[in-house]
């Protein structure tokens, strides 16, 4: 950054690009990191298009988002390979931890971050996602989950090793995130369809149910002979059934 810093404009009437100010930063944040976190980005809000979109840190800046600089941006990202899928749930607050820094006395634990975020309650600060769960070490066991025709979701904690739970809609766009063992997915998901997916903290997910198959791949046993199986990779993503490697073919781990 210091090398080649953002640039930003100040003037409401000349407002300057992203690719100065908000997508450099996320593009050197990618080169450190030595990962495409454009899900990362994508979750945050900065890949959508924007006309003058005002910026108050410590003075006003004016830039502009084009859908072609979100397309370069995320095209960038993409030599890396993906990030953890679980990144944007890291948490310090999900259970009581000790405040192990100087000034604080022994067996003294952590501080929440607000009166409305207590370490260690749940109905603040949500079930899963605590920093210390993204180990490679973990065990990891699939889940299994209802959706009432509400929208409401119950991911059973018959699993293990989940730091948060992702909706994505039928093209594979993350369209609601939660860490709880309970939520209510929006109106507009449940009509457009969607797949709920686990990410672990080892850094794989799962995908624990698919609106177009709501017995869930889990469980339901397909007779291939008269349907098109669904096939999933080991990242929870669907994926062509003739591609080679190991796959969640209805619900099984295939090795092609």
């Amino acid at each position: 950054m210091r090398k080649s810093p953002m640039t930003k404009s100040t003037n409401e009437n000349n407002p300057g690009s992203a690719n100065g100010s908000y997508f450099k930063f996320a593009k050197n944040c990618a080169d450190a990191a030595g990962e495409d976190l454009s899900e990362f980005f994508e979750f945050y809000g900065f890949f959508r298009p924007r006309q003058n979109f005002k910026v108050g840190d410590y003075t006003n800046s004016y830039f502009n988002i084009t859908q072609a600089d979100i397309d370069a941006c995320k095209a960038y990202m993409s030599k890396y390979p993906k990030a953890h899928p679980g990144l944007i749930f890291i948490d310090e607050r999900i259970r009581k931890s000790p405040a192990n820094y100087p000034g604080m006395s022994a067996g003294a634990m952590r501080l929440g971050t607000s009166p409305d975020a207590t370490p260690g309650v749940a109905s603040e600060v949500g079930n899963v996602g605590m920093y210390s769960d993204f180990r490679t070490d973990l065990p990891v066991k699939p889940y299994s989950c209802t959706v009432a025709p509400s929208g409401r979701v119950t991911v059973k904690q018959d699993g293990n090793g989940a730091v948060g739970f992702k909706v994505y809609d039928l093209q594979d766009k993350l369209v609601y995130v939660a860490n709880t063992w309970t939520f209510n997915l929006p109106s507009t998901v449940l009509k457009n369809g969607y797949r709920i997916v686990a990410a672990y903290g080892n850094g794989t997910q799962t995908t624990l149910y698919d609106s177009t198959n709501p017995t869930g791949i889990n469980t339901v046993e397909v007779n291939a002979a008269t349907t098109t199986p669904k096939v999933y990779d080991l990242d929870g993503r669907r994926n062509n059934s003739d591609v080679h490697g190991v796959k969640i073919v209805d619900g099984k781990v295939v090795l092609r």
